[in-house]
């Protein structure tokens, strides 16, 4: 549980990081989520989408794995390839 917390932590320190360089530029986040079938899984990819509304110059985006590790490791390259901004996983 103390990784999972950890991991948010630091995820939100980034994101801050962002939000601060992004004023006046377009930047995208990317969140791959290994699950939207789960009710914790999908109020955290809403939480982070709603939370980057607030920033008309952030363009958010996430991916479902359904539960597939490999799709999820796919989408997470995808994600790097397209010089996404912020790859949150």
């Amino acid at each position: 549980m103390t990784t999972i917390k950890q991991m948010i932590l630091a995820g939100m320190i980034v994101c801050s990081s962002i939000l601060a360089a992004a004023e006046n530029n377009e930047k995208t986040v990317a969140f791959a989520q290994d699950t939207m079938a789960n009710d914790f899984r999908k109020a955290q990819v809403y939480e982070v989408r709603d939370a980057f509304k607030k920033y008309p110059n952030i363009h958010f985006v996430s991916s479902d794995a359904k539960g597939k590790t490999a799709l999820l490791i796919s989408q997470i390259n995808n994600f790097i390839d397209t010089k996404t901004d912020l790859p949150k996983i």
